[in-house]
């Protein structure tokens, strides 16, 4: 039981990764877009913004993580409790 709460944990994360890189890759291409369209500054601060708030976002979320992880040490399931199939 517990396997399949990491399973839909781990399928949920990846969801959350494809969709930011989805936003990610449009704003980058919108950017790009304005830029060649003759206005270059605001395809700058637009891309330039875009990779700020993602390259922070991931290293803010390790950084969240790895904190979580020296306070709570990790908890080991219990063999004993285990079912035999």
């Amino acid at each position: 039981m517990q396997r399949r709460g990491f399973a839909a944990e781990a399928t949920e994360r990846r969801i959350g990764q494809i969709g930011a890189m989805l936003i990610t890759l449009t704003a980058l291409l919108v950017s790009g877009w304005i830029a060649t369209a003759g206005y270059p500054l605001t395809g700058g601060i637009l891309g330039g913004a875009t990779l700020i708030g993602v390259v922070s976002i991931f290293i803010g979320g390790r950084e969240y993580l790895l904190s979580k992880l020296d306070r709570e040490p990790l908890q080991r399931p219990d063999k004993s409790k285990r079912q035999k199939r």
